[in-house]
């Protein structure tokens, strides 16, 4: 739930620039609040399931964090 909020986080840093005051807020709020939950959320998913079990979630969070490299 939180990767897409996550993404479009750092999208609108690319658009507002990243060293405006927005851009370091979004900064600040992507590496405060919104990423530790998506860790949080990942451990949560990886006790409840097993490893031979992919979860859409988990691949977008993946693939969304690859193109924000």
């Amino acid at each position: 739930m939180w990767a897409p909020v996550w993404h479009g986080m750092h999208m609108a840093r690319g658009i507002v620039g990243e060293n405006t005051p927005l851009g370091r807020d979004l900064a600040n709020a992507i590496s405060l609040d919104l990423e530790p939950k998506l860790k949080k959320a990942q451990r949560v998913v990886a006790q409840h399931v097993g490893e031979d079990v992919t979860r859409r979630g988990l691949v977008v969070y993946d693939e969304l964090s690859k193109m924000a490299e």
